[in-house]
């Protein structure tokens, strides 16, 4: 997504109920992301890499242009900033997954490090057990959705541990993830190209991961035919390698 004057035209929340499409260098259209209601007011995220951090570093970046989200998400994430410092990880780490979804680095060089062996699988074990046991989470299914959202680097990294490794537990994080990240913001570009590519390299299969992207799909192309959808996800993949 782009920070620029056209965003600027939709208020910003970090439980947007819109994203932004850009087709070619002139076209720029505001989808919505989930059905809305007579009179709701259509918000965006103004953040480019970071609506899918933790509350700490979302607001930085809010710093940067001015202003402070007072979104339901970031009201309630201040409420358990305790659990939240106990779940973060280094910053790093948000870094480090967000450019391997945007194939920025490649994943490879990152999975050879010894230092993230591991730590992702015990991130999501930490953070699932404070989704079930914390009483301001363990009734709400919405906010456990905007907390696996909030740590989506967990589940990236450790979604290409379980690839590069051939682990039984890459599609249980890949719906995970792909469900949090629906909910909570509708659409992410980076992850859908990150599975897709995941697909062509034969690392996981096409016909279950079209069922779990397609609300995905439909938020950030429309309902297009299977078809149309597979040569324009080819088209974007093959144009970032």
């Amino acid at each position: 997504m782009m920070t620029n004057s056209y965003t600027s035209f939709v208020n910003h929340s970090c439980v947007p109920n819109a994203c932004w499409m850009k087709i070619g260098e002139d076209a720029l259209f505001v989808r919505a992301a989930r059905h809305l209601r007579k009179g709701e007011e259509v918000t965006t995220s103004y953040l480019l890499r970071l609506p899918t951090a933790p509350l700490p570093m979302r607001a930085a970046g809010l710093r940067t242009l001015g202003f402070k989200c007072s979104c339901p998400r970031c009201l309630f994430e201040e409420s358990i900033e305790r659990f939240t410092e106990m779940s973060t990880l280094p910053e790093w780490l948000y870094i480090i997954a967000h450019q391997i979804s945007s194939y920025e680095v490649a994943a490879e060089s990152f999975m050879e490090c010894e230092m993230l062996q591991g730590i992702c699988g015990k991130g999501i074990k930490k953070l699932e057990w404070g989704l079930k046991n914390l009483i301001s989470l363990s009734d709400n299914e919405g906010k456990q959705q905007w907390m696996r959202c909030s740590f989506w680097a967990f589940y990236i990294l450790d979604m290409l541990d379980c690839a590069f490794q051939r682990r039984s537990t890459l599609m249980r994080d890949m719906e995970t993830l792909v469900r949090a990240v629906h909910h909570t913001m509708g659409a992410s570009e980076d992850l859908l190209l990150l599975v897709r590519k995941l697909v062509r390299r034969g690392v996981i299969q096409s016909p279950p991961v079209e069922a779990i992207l397609a609300p995905m799909s439909v938020c950030l192309y429309g309902k297009l035919p299977s078809s149309s959808l597979k040569k324009l996800n080819d088209l974007r993949i093959s144009m970032e390698e």
